[in-house]
């Protein structure tokens, strides 16, 4: 990929980070929980050093949840978005191609690892920039699984504003959870179709 990659790199770890702690925020303040407050250095440029640093840590965190949950995401799904391309009718000449380059003996997901380094390595369209899009919103997903369990927390409480966040939450969950899938399929495809033209070319 280019030189704009680590630019979105740090974009889907400070998005996701930045979301979630306001939402937290929000939250917490919606069921008057008291928040500690620290002393914190004077100036807007100190203060929103501070915030970005934090919300990197926990972008990085939710990343590291989401692969955690993968496979329980890849289950939802019918599968690995991978497997399922490479195991259907509809790419069959392309796995073929494939499979002639690496090995006829290699596991689908072996031929999609090597198909995916032949991407990479020959900076093959744009399956990079997919697969961060694909982390991107399994990020969201994430932070938006923790937000419900997080709104939950307080099922104790009275407030009328209970059941409109966890209702609200869910729905965005599901509408996440539909668009990593998408997004998924979409990083799969491109690194098979991508891999396998270029192969065919040669």
């Amino acid at each position: 990929m280019d030189s704009k990659l680590p630019l979105y790199h740090w974009l889907v770890v400070l998005v996701p980070g930045s979301i979630f702690l306001a939402c937290a925020y929000f939250v917490l303040q919606t069921f008057s929980v008291s928040i500690p407050t620290f002393s914190i250095p004077e100036g807007e440029t100190v203060r929103a050093f501070i915030f970005l640093a934090i919300a990197l840590l926990v972008g990085e965190l939710l990343q590291a949840f989401g692969g955690l949950i993968e496979p329980a995401l890849f289950w939802t799904w019918g599968g690995n978005s991978s497997k399922i391309l490479l195991s259907g009718d509809k790419y069959k000449r392309e796995v073929e191609e494939l499979r002639a380059r690496f090995g006829g003996d290699l596991t689908k997901e072996e031929v999609f690892e090597k198909a995916m380094a032949y991407c990479n390595h020959h900076s093959l369209g744009r399956s990079e920039y997919f697969n961060t899009l694909y982390a991107y919103s399994r990020s969201l997903f994430t932070g938006t699984l923790l937000m419900i369990a997080l709104t939950l927390s307080f099922s104790y409480s009275h407030s009328p504003a209970f059941w409109y966040l966890v209702l609200l939450e869910i729905v965005v969950a599901v509408v996440l959870w539909h668009r990593t899938k998408k997004r998924g399929r979409v990083f799969a495809k491109e690194v098979i179709m991508q891999a396998a033209l270029s192969i065919t070319q040669k």
